[in-house]
């Protein structure tokens, strides 16, 4: 929570986010650093993207993404090779 705070002002406008954290992350590691570093790259790509669809004719579909908005290019939402 407290990184969206911080950063909120970073997100394009009406953009919710969910975060899932794996099963595997131990919650007592986590920290605002931890959550900078993975997140932070996510938001700008996000910023980039609402930037180049403001770009776009309304009904010019986006390259590269499926219906559900997720990249098709074999990477999970934080940008990593899935």
């Amino acid at each position: 929570r407290e990184f969206f705070r911080l950063h909120q002002h970073e997100l394009p406008p009406a953009t919710d986010v969910v975060v899932v954290p794996k099963r595997c992350l131990d919650a007592r590691q986590v920290d605002l650093t931890m959550a900078t570093s993975e997140l932070r790259p996510l938001m700008r790509r996000l910023a980039a993207e609402a930037k180049q669809r403001a770009g776009r004719a309304p009904d010019a579909p986006h390259a590269g993404a499926s219906a559900r908005g997720h990249s098709s290019h074999g990477r999970d939402p934080a940008g990593r090779d899935s």
